[in-house]
Order: C-alpha cells, then sequence, then structure tokens
C-alpha cells in the first residue's frame, strides 16, 4: 500500500519518491500515537517511472540509513512543519498523525508556533517542547534527551549532549542579553 510520496532536493535536484508498505497507529499515551512501519520499500520516480531505491549513507553514530529512516524523516518533518520535503501524497492514517501532533501549537512571539509534542527519529519517543529563545526551541522527553532546534525553520541543531550545551549555553545567553526567552514550559524548573 502507498504510504506516502514526497519530492526532496538531493544532490541538486528535485527527487521524487514513493514509499509502500504497511502502518498501524499504536497507543504512546492517552492522547497520543506512533506509528509502527511494517514491510516498507521505496521507489524513486525518474521520467515517470519508478525505480527501486535503497538508500545510502550513514549518519553520525555509523547508522546504516533505511527506507523506514525515510518515512520517520519525512513524518517528523511533517509535524515541525520545516519545509525539508514537499509533500505530494500521504495516508490518510499518517495525515491524521500528524495533524494530531500539529493540533496543539504553541505560539513563539514573533516566530512561528511549533508543536508542544513531536515525535522523531524511532518514532515512539514523546518530546515535550519545554524552552524557546528568539534563536532555538528545545524539546525533552522527560529526562536526559533534549533536541535543539532553530526558531526561524524548525530545523534540528543539535540532539542529545550537544542540544544540553546548546540549552546551557542559551540559558547563559539570556543572561547577557543576547538571546532572549519566548516560551517556557509551566512545569518546567
Amino acid at each position: 500500500m502507498r504510504l506516502a510520496s514526497f519530492n526532496v532536493q538531493m544532490k541538486g535536484r528535485r527527487e521524487l519518491f514513493h514509499i509502500d508498505g504497511e502502518v498501524t497507529l499504536e497507543n504512546m499515551t492517552d492522547t497520543h500515537t506512533y506509528p509502527e512501519f511494517s514491510n516498507l520499500s521505496a521507489t524513486i520516480e525518474i521520467d515517470g517511472n519508478e525505480k527501486l531505491y535503497e538508500p545510502t549513507g550513514r549518519n553520525f553514530v555509523g547508522h546504516s540509513f533505511t527506507v523506514e529512516d525515510m518515512i520517520t524523516g519525512f513524518v517528523e518533518s511533517l509535524i515541525m512543519d520545516d519545509q525539508q520535503y514537499e509533500k505530494v501524497f500521504l495516508i490518510d492514517k499518517l495525515q491524521q498523525l500528524v495533524d494530531s501532533y500539529r493540533a496543539e501549537m504553541i505560539t513563539l512571539e514573533g516566530k512561528p508556533s511549533a508543536p508542544r509534542y513531536i515525535l522523531v527519529g524511532d518514532m515512539f519517543t514523546l518530546y515535550q517542547l519545554i524552552f524557546a529563545t528568539d534563536k532555538f526551541i528545545y524539546y525533552n522527553d522527560g529526562g536526559d534527551c533534549y533536541l535543539m532546534y532553530d526558531t526561524e525553520a524548525h530545523t534540528v541543531i543539535a540532539e542529545n549532549y550537544f542540544a544540553e550545551l546548546g540549552f546551557d549555553d542559551s540559558l547563559e545567553n539570556i543572561g547577557n542579553g543576547t538571546e532572549v526567552c519566548i516560551y517556557k514550559a509551566e512545569d518546567f524548573y
């Protein structure tokens, strides 16, 4: 079953990808779900013809890219509205998932709104927006995992340790006047 189709800029060209497979939505909390993918395959469309596509490359920790990374990256991008992908098609079940996360947006003073909750990477860890400055947005999983996004474009700047360092820098920068706090979660220390 076709799950998604999207355009993405690669090597200076716009490429059209299609992802086929199966998806179920699993309950994470009473109000949040996450997708479970199976039997995934990807094709790239060239001159109107679809050709099987296998992702290549590795991320910074050596993880080989997979078709699941392609679909989860696309869904994550839609939740954050970071404009990295151009949506051509998204199955209703996944569109409802994206819409459920985009339904609760936080107004960031003078900047684009951001979702209160997001899914990233593995798609089964819920992150909450905890803090934002005029330059960066910070999400946390309720533990030691942090994510740092650009406030304007909503693109990922850093994850985990480096995002935590960025968070500490932002707190310092607020103190010296080079950043301005524009949002703080109520339950944030």
